[in-house]
């Protein structure tokens, strides 16, 4: 199956959020590992959001980018890119990704991470790239390593949902590891 890969536009805005909606439902549910610290997302505030995130330069606190994978005119997969919120940590990105389940296992979440990936490599000011990812997550873990994502640190308990008691794995990714960051 091949998906168009793209960065999405601020027109793209309900489209990102139906997926992203679509894609918290599937977490913890019919067979799905926990890989969100949410069920439900309030897709209205999430658009809301990104409204002026996503036009905001990289040069400026809280900006974010944002690609999707689409089947036809429907979007199933994401990544986003959200720099931090202190001009001091403008050099630094973190990435969030989003599969839904009909397209997992199919290479989707690879064509992301190389998209987003070469994007981040081009601008200049970006010099890493932050994750966060469930401990018992495995399939993204190994994802994350093939791509040269390293663990740099481990929240114990980060997250509670009912019974199950989450670890969170951080992981970095150096843009350009051949010059100094």
């Amino acid at each position: 199956m091949k998906l168009a890969i793209r960065l999405l536009r601020i027109n793209e805005l309900r489209a990102a959020g139906q997926h992203i909606e679509r894609h918290a439902q599937e977490s913890g549910r019919v067979g799905d590992i926990v890989f969100a610290p949410f069920h439900d997302l309030d897709r209205e505030a999430y658009e809301e959001a990104r409204h002026d995130s996503w036009r905001r330069a990289i040069d400026a606190p809280g900006w974010e980018r944002c690609f999707g994978a689409f089947d036809d005119e429907r979007m199933v997969a994401h990544v986003d890119l959200t720099g931090g919120t202190l001009y001091s940590s403008l050099h630094r990105a973190r990435l969030g990704i989003g599969v839904e389940r009909a397209y997992r296992g199919a290479g989707t979440g690879s064509a992301l991470l190389n998209s987003v990936l070469a994007w981040a490599r081009k601008e200049r000011s970006l010099a890493w790239v932050d994750l966060s990812v469930f401990a018992h997550n495995q399939r993204a873990l190994l994802l994350y390593e093939r791509f040269g994502f390293l663990e740099v640190g481990r929240m114990t308990d980060a997250y509670r949902m009912g019974e199950l008691h989450i670890d969170d794995i951080l992981m970095a990714l150096p843009l350009h590891p051949d010059r100094e960051s």
